[in-house]
């Protein structure tokens, strides 16, 4: 499939704009300044188009997210830029939220090998950030890979809540409440 960087952005907006049912490859191929015949020899159809689509965007998050992980020293700091960046980058993954909120999208596009891999990867950066705050003494965690599991869990719950605010601010101001609490509680010291 040839397909550059601008023509991905363009599909990918698309997408977005008006939804993957919606989107048809004569108006895809009409934006991308194709020729319909040429859009169906250098893309095949449109489901391999949106594949590309989240797997680019699939791609940038991880990026994202490894670049956020890799800044900090301090553990608690990482958790929250961890928590923070994968919450609002989601939230600027316009395809990949909709398939991720679309249950029929979802089965047809992220497989459930492909979910659980990433699942382990993120598992897998929370344990390293977790054993790391056990180490410098900012933590105290029984089972690494049980509060990793939690962490995630209780992101998931997050971005559902958060994604009624249009306003990505909006969702940043509400998500540092949230984790305040998260990470430290709500007794009263």
């Amino acid at each position: 499939m040839k397909i550059n960087r601008s023509e991905l952005s363009i599909a990918s907006e698309c997408f977005a704009k008006y939804g993957y049912n919606k989107t048809s490859p004569e108006t895809l191929s009409a934006l991308m300044c194709f020729a319909i015949s040429t859009f169906y020899n250098q893309i095949k159809n449109k489901d391999s188009l949106f594949k590309l689509v989240l797997e680019d965007e699939i791609e940038q998050f991880k990026i994202l997210i490894e670049s956020v992980i890799n800044k900090y020293s301090n553990p608690i700091d990482s958790i929250c830029a961890y928590v923070t960046t994968r919450t609002i980058g989601l939230q600027k993954s316009k395809n990949l939220l909709i398939v991720i909120n679309n249950q029929q999208l979802s089965k047809r596009f992220l497989p459930q090998h492909l979910t659980q891999k990433y699942i382990n990867v993120e598992t897998k950066y929370l344990e390293d950030i977790l054993q790391a705050g056990i180490q410098k003494g900012y933590f105290k965690v029984e089972d690494i890979k049980m509060e990793a599991s939690a962490i995630i869990s209780a992101i998931g719950s997050l971005e559902k809540a958060l994604n009624q605010f249009q306003i990505i601010e909006k969702s940043e101001e509400k998500l540092y409440q949230i984790l305040n609490i998260l990470l430290y509680g709500v007794v009263k010291t």
